[in-house]
């Protein structure tokens, strides 16, 4: 596929290959939350990538543990060379029918939630991934991490478990 040049002289600056980088912000373009501007749209799209991920629906990027959860900086450096340009990312067509029904389970599961929302679900997941922690122990570090209340960490439990169906 042809793509626009100013995005062709871009893969010079990407952390990956020009398509694994593309694929993310094609995504977050067909989410509608292709934007860095803001602090906060920032950790929605590192959050959302990190979640697709899990789902195989995203490339894999290196995730750290971050003041606002998981944190890829291969991720935001890809984002940022794209971002002057995120309106000319053409529009993602799915190869094939599953990576179609992921993204759809990612919309649904995301839609509604907020940036510290999802900075609260993927740092418990982070814990309970990076760390091979249990419930308990993921929970724990949560709490300590983010200073979340049991409550929060009931609904991060609920949520998650919604994700993985």
């Amino acid at each position: 596929m042809k793509f626009n040049p100013l995005l062709e002289a871009l893969k010079p600056k990407l952390s990956t290959t020009f398509d694994n980088a593309l694929f993310p912000v094609q995504v977050l373009k067909k989410l509608d939350r292709a934007s860095i501007s803001t602090l906060k749209q920032r950790i929605v799209c590192q959050k959302l990538v990190y979640f697709g991920e899990i789902i195989h629906l995203m490339p894999q990027y290196p995730y750290r543990l971050y003041l606002h959860g998981p944190y890829s900086t291969e991720l935001a450096k890809d984002l940022y060379s794209f971002s002057p340009l995120f309106n000319e990312v053409p529009d993602i067509q799915f190869a094939s029918e599953e990576l179609s029904e992921r993204f759809e389970h990612l919309r649904t599961w995301s839609n509604s939630l907020s940036s510290e929302e999802l900075e609260l679900l993927a740092t418990y997941d982070w814990f309970k991934r990076a760390c091979s922690d249990s419930d308990e122990k993921a929970a724990e570090h949560v709490k300590k991490f983010k200073n979340a209340s049991e409550g929060q960490i009931k609904w991060c439990m609920e949520k998650l478990a919604e994700f993985q169906k």
